[in-house]
C-alpha cells in the first residue's frame, strides 16, 4: 500500500510539473486547447486517489476559494481518463470540494462588469491577453467540471445548482469570457446533466425554478420596476420613479457591476422554457427581464429585447392579456426606438434597434391574435410605424446604415398589416423613392436592396391603391436602374438590385393595368430615354415606327 502511495505521489509530482512549465508557455497563445496537458499517459503508473489528488494541491484555501492556473491545468490532466481515477467510499467530498474550487475559480469575476462613474475603485478594463487567458483557463475549468460530471454520475452524485449555474455562465459564446471552445464544452456538459434534455419537464421546471429563486432573484432583488407587483401583474396605480444615477447604483445592480455572469443564466434559464412551465414561474421571470429592459445600458437593453422574444414564444396570449403586462412591456420599448444618432453612437443604435423592433412586433403578435383582434393590433402598429419608423428616419435617415435598417423593419410591419398600412402610403412611397433616386445611391447597395424589397411588399400588400403613386414609384425605380446601367463595374450586389427593379416593375403593371394605360405611359419613358429599355417588363417588342405593344408578363 505504501509502494502504490509513493508511486502516485511521484506521478502526481511529475503532472504538477508538467502543469506549471505548461502555464508559463500559453501566456501568449490564443487558443483555449493551449491550456491542456498532452502525453501524460506515461505519467500514470498508478489509479489516482481522488483524496490523494486533493491534498497534493498545495494551495491553500483562499477566502474566495480560487485556484492558481497550475492547478486547474494539473486537475484537468488528472481527472481527464475516468479509469485513472480510483473511486473509494468517501470520494463524495472530494468531488465535491474540486468542484466548487474550480467554479470559484473560472466564474467570470468583476473586471468582467461595467464601469460605474460612482465607483472609483473599479479596476481598469482588461486586456485582449488578459481575456484570452481567462478564456483558456475557463476552458480548462469547463473540462474538470465535465470529468467530475462523470465521475458524480457513477456515485450518483446530483449535479448542484452551483454547477449548472457555471455550465449556464459559459453558454453564450457572444460574452466576453466566453469563447466558442468554452460555449462548446459547456453546452455539451448541460445536455447531460439538466433533466429537461431526457424529457423530464417537471425537473427541469423545479430546476430552472431553484435558480430564478436561488442564484437570479437575489441580485436583481433592488431593481424593481414600479409598474409591476410581486406576483408579477400589472400593478393598478403605478408610479413612474425617475431614474437617479447615484453612488448607490452599484450596490442596487450587482447583476450590472459586480456578478455580470447572472444575466446569461437568467437567459439560458428562459431559453429552456417550456409553455406549460411559463405561468408557474411568472413571478420570477418578470422583474430580471424589465430590469435589463430598463437599463441604461444598450447592450443589457438588447439582452432584455431579445430575451422577451424567447419568452413571448412560449406565452399564452390569453395568459398575458390576464397578466396586463402587455401594456407594460410596450411601454418599457417604445422608449427604445428614439435611440437614434447622435446622442446614441451609430453602432450601438443599430443593435439596439435590431432587437427592439422584433420585439415589438412579437408582442404585438401575442398580445392581439388575429382575427378577433385585428383593429387594436393594426393602431399598435400604426404607432409603431409613425413613431418608430417615420420619426426615426426623418432624424437619422442620412445615416445609410441606420436608414437600411429601418427600411427592413418597415418591410416587417407592412407585412403584419397587410392592406390596412395604405393609409400612410402618401408618407412612405415619397421616402422610398427619394432613397432610390439619391445622387450616390448605388454607392451602398444594402439599403437599395432593403428599398426594392419594400416596394414589393408594398405593391402586394396595397396593390389597389397604388394608382395615384404609380409616378413617385417609377421615379424611383427608373432613375435607380439606369444609375446602375451607368456604372464601370456592376456587381452582384447591384446585379441583384437591378433584377428587383425588374421584378417591382412588372408587379406594379400588373396591379394597376386594369385601370391605367401602363403600357402606354412605359412607352413615353422609353422614348425620353432610350436607356431604360433592359429594365422595363418587355415579353414582346415592335421595333418597326408603329407604335410598340407593351405586353406585360
Amino acid at each position: 500500500m505504501a509502494a502504490a502511495t509513493d508511486r502516485q505521489t511521484k506521478d502526481l509530482s511529475q503532472i504538477q510539473l508538467a502543469a506549471q512549465r505548461l502555464v508559463q508557455e500559453i501566456r501568449t497563445q490564443s487558443k483555449p486547447q493551449a491550456c491542456l496537458l498532452n502525453n501524460i499517459t506515461e505519467l500514470v503508473s498508478e489509479p489516482i486517489s481522488l483524496e490523494h489528488l486533493v491534498t497534493s494541491i498545495q494551495t491553500p484555501i483562499t477566502p474566495d476559494k480560487t485556484l492558481p492556473r497550475e492547478d486547474i491545468v494539473f486537475l484537468e490532466a488528472c481527472l481527464r481518463n475516468p479509469s485513472w481515477i480510483d473511486l473509494y467510499p468517501s470520494a463524495e467530498k472530494a468531488v465535491t470540494d474540486i468542484q466548487q474550487r474550480t467554479i470559484s475559480t473560472i466564474i467570470p469575476t468583476k473586471a468582467f462588469a461595467q464601469r460605474s462613474q460612482f465607483d472609483p475603485g473599479s479596476a481598469p478594463e482588461l486586456e485582449q491577453d488578459e481575456i484570452r487567458d481567462c478564456q483558456g483557463m475557463a476552458f480548462a475549468g469547463l473540462r474538470i467540471l465535465r470529468h467530475l460530471h462523470v465521475i458524480s454520475s457513477i456515485l450518483h452524485i446530483n449535479p448542484s445548482l452551483e454547477l449548472i449555474s457555471c455550465l449556464a455562465t459559459f453558454s453564450d459564446q457572444q460574452d466576453v469570457w466566453t469563447s466558442k471552445e468554452c460555449a462548446l464544452e459547456a453546452n455539451t456538459t448541460l445536455s447531460t446533466t439538466v433533466p429537461g434534455f431526457a424529457g423530464d419537464a417537471d425537473g427541469l421546471q423545479q430546476l430552472l425554478s431553484a435558480l430564478l429563486e436561488q442564484k437570479v432573484r437575489p441580485l436583481f432583488a433592488k431593481s424593481k420596476n414600479p409598474a409591476v407587483t410581486d406576483q408579477a401583474r400589472k400593478a393598478i396605480q403605478s408610479l413612474s420613479v425617475p431614474t437617479e444615477f447615484n453612488e448607490q447604483e452599484t450596490e442596487n445592480k450587482p447583476w450590472k457591476y459586480a456578478d455580470v455572469y447572472i444575466v446569461t443564466v437568467f437567459r439560458w434559464i428562459v431559453n429552456q422554457l417550456q409553455a406549460c412551465m411559463t405561468e408557474k414561474i411568472w413571478h420570477l421571470i418578470i422583474p430580471p427581464l424589465l430590469a435589463l429592459i430598463d437599463d441604461e445600458s444598450t447592450t443589457n437593453k438588447v439582452k432584455g429585447c431579445e430575451t422577451l422574444m424567447v419568452l413571448l414564444k412560449v406565452t399564452p396570449s390569453q395568459f398575458l392579456q390576464r397578466t396586463g403586462l402587455g401594456d407594460v412591456f410596450q411601454d418599457a420599448l417604445t422608449p427604445c426606438l428614439s435611440y437614434l444618432p447622435s446622442i446614441t453612437p451609430e453602432e450601438e443604435s443599430i443593435r439596439l434597434l435590431n432587437a427592439v423592433y422584433p420585439s415589438l412586433l412579437s408582442l404585438t403578435s401575442t398580445r392581439y391574435p388575429m382575427p378577433q383582434n385585428g383593429a387594436q393590433r393594426i393602431t399598435v402598429l400604426d404607432k409603431i410605424l409613425r413613431v418608430g419608423i417615420l420619426t426615426g428616419y426623418s432624424h437619422a435617415g442620412e445615416l445609410v446604415r441606420i436608414a437600411d435598417m429601418l427600411v427592413q423593419r418597415l418591410s416587417d410591419i407592412i407585412e403584419l398589416m397587410g392592406s390596412m398600412f395604405v393609409k400612410h402610403l402618401q408618407d412612405i412611397i415619397p421616402l422610398l423613392s427619394s432613397i432610390l433616386s439619391a445622387p450616390f445611391a448605388t454607392s451602398y447597395p444594402p439599403l437599395l436592396r432593403s428599398s426594392v424589397l419594400a416596394l414589393q411588399v408594398i405593391i402586394l400588400s396595397g396593390w389597389p391603391r397604388l394608382t395615384s403613386y404609380r409616378g413617385d414609384i417609377l421615379k424611383g425605380l427608373m432613375i435607380c436602374g439606369k444609375r446602375i446601367n451607368e456604372e464601370d463595374v456592376i456587381n452582384s450586389d447591384l446585379r441583384e438590385v437591378q433584377d428587383g427593379i425588374r421584378a417591382n416593375l412588372r408587379l406594379l403593371a400588373l396591379a394597376i393595368k386594369s385601370r391605367v394605360d401602363i403600357g402606354g405611359e412605359l412607352e413615353m419613358l422609353l422614348k425620353s430615354d432610350p436607356n431604360i429599355r433592359s429594365l422595363l417588363p418587355v415579353q414582346k417588342r415592335l421595333a418597326e415606327k408603329e407604335q410598340r405593344n407593351w405586353q406585360i408578363n
